[in-house]
């Protein structure tokens, strides 16, 4: 696969899934065993909202690669969003079996853990995967006491307009916000940290909050 080529489709999957599929797509039309494409392809119907696409493009994946993990903790985390979590032990089984050492493992297995409410568990993997390889840093844990003015600020609602919970306990797990008819918002902080870098405080918390509140499926 050309770097010219992922580099368009890594761009298109930020401003327009759909025309990242099409890309995708007609890249295959001439490298179907190219199991790159594929995986841009599954992130890509992943980005657009399609689970059942993105499976199914991971699953050409692991077809034409059975040792690319990522693909396994992906599928483990689509079916975790959608609280399947029996399927997305299956994956993760998978996975193990390739390394069971992977941070990327260990990170879809603390997701699992956090769609459970088993916070502390799955904070204990996101530590162990940062110390097995420092380019997975675990997400920053912020005072939750301050978060909802701190996104109150951001967005200019009134305080008693922002709720923080840790995860949803339904729908789509790993969604960051809730936002009412009435313009109050359910924050899901854990969702929301996950997206952060290291040394992130609450007014990068508030930014990324506004943002998804902004768009399509949050």
């Amino acid at each position: 696969m050309r770097r010219s080529d992922a580099e368009a489709i890594e761009e298109a999957i930020e401003a327009d899934p759909q025309e990242a599929i099409a890309l995708c797509e007609e890249l295959l039309e001439e490298s179907a065993g190219d199991a790159d494409i594929w995986a841009y392809l599954a992130e890509s119907h992943h980005a657009a909202g399609d689970a059942v696409a993105a499976l199914e493009a991971l699953a050409e994946v692991v077809e034409l690669d059975p040792n690319w993990i990522e693909a396994y903790t992906q599928r483990a985390e689509i079916h975790a969003d959608s609280g399947a979590l029996d399927s997305a032990a299956i994956e993760l089984a998978i996975a193990e079996e390739v390394d069971p050492e992977d941070p990327r493992l260990l990170r879809a297995r603390a997701f699992c853990h956090e769609v459970k409410g088993e916070l502390q568990a799955a904070d204990r993997l996101y530590a162990t995967a940062a110390s097995t390889d420092p380019l997975w840093p675990a997400p920053p844990r912020l005072a939750r006491g301050r978060l909802a003015a701190a996104v109150a600020r951001e967005m200019g609602l009134a305080t008693a307009k922002v709720q923080i919970a840790e995860m949803p306990s339904a729908g789509r797990r790993s969604r960051m916000v809730d936002v009412g008819a009435d313009g109050a918002i359910s924050v899901f902080a854990r969702n929301v940290e996950r997206e952060l870098d290291e040394g992130a405080d609450e007014a990068d918390f508030a930014m990324v909050v506004a943002e998804a509140a902004e768009g399509p499926g949050e």
